[in-house]
């Protein structure tokens, strides 16, 4: 989800605004849409995947997602196959802005290790390692929430170290995605209606010309 400021005669107001960007088969990404909440985060979320089937969208085989229990009932009710995973680079910075600047390094290293291990066991290895050393035990919450992603994440390590890659990438640039909208629109004083942010999402995605030759050399 997106939090965006929207103008209006009373000001501007924050809207939750839904957003999803696909990693298609045929080496492209795109902005699949936006869709605003109206009162509740979770309403936008039928209108989604009801949209996708309308435009003919036949399978999905993996959605990443910051809240994963934000989606997953309509998710796989909508297309059975897909496996709804937490989002890994979201979890990451995360992680590595809650802990204190002299430990950012290092955390930001282990769970890199940990994301781009081979399989579910290899990746308990390396947090369980995290979690018995020093560094570990002065961050019991941040263990705690990786232990949590990674009791989700075994669809995850059952792709192929390709697939991973690209997910990875794809995740990653949802992060970076956001991050431009939300400068642009605070730069602005925010959009002058809430169905301008898909737009806005594809333009900030466009300029990411070096990450997207990236994905598509992966």
């Amino acid at each position: 989800t997106l939090d965006v400021h929207v103008r209006g005669d009373q000001g501007p107001s924050l809207r939750s605004v839904l957003w999803a960007l696909a990693l298609r088969s045929d080496g492209e990404c795109e902005v699949v849409g936006a869709w605003p909440a109206n009162g509740g985060s979770a309403q936008p979320v039928p209108r989604l995947f009801a949209e996708l089937k309308d435009r003919g969208v036949e399978a999905i085989r993996v959605v990443m997602c910051s809240v994963p229990a934000l989606i997953d009932a309509e998710a796989r009710a909508a297309y059975p196959q897909a496996a709804v995973l937490p989002s890994l680079a979201a979890l990451l910075e995360n992680s590595v802005r809650a802990v204190a600047p002299s430990k950012r390094r290092r955390v930001g290293c282990a769970l890199r290790r940990l994301t781009a291990a081979q399989s579910l066991d290899s990746a308990t290895e390396v947090l369980d390692r995290l979690a018995g050393s020093s560094l570990g035990h002065g961050t019991p919450a941040l263990v705690q929430r990786w232990r949590g992603a990674l009791a989700q994440s075994a669809p995850w390590f059952a792709l192929g170290a390709r697939h991973r890659r690209v997910l990875m990438l794809g995740d990653d640039l949802v992060r970076v995605t956001s991050a431009r909208v939300r400068r642009g629109l605070a730069r602005q004083g925010g959009l002058p209606g809430p169905d301008r942010v898909s737009s806005r999402l594809g333009l900030a995605l466009s300029r990411i010309g070096p990450t997207l030759v990236q994905y598509k050399a992966v």
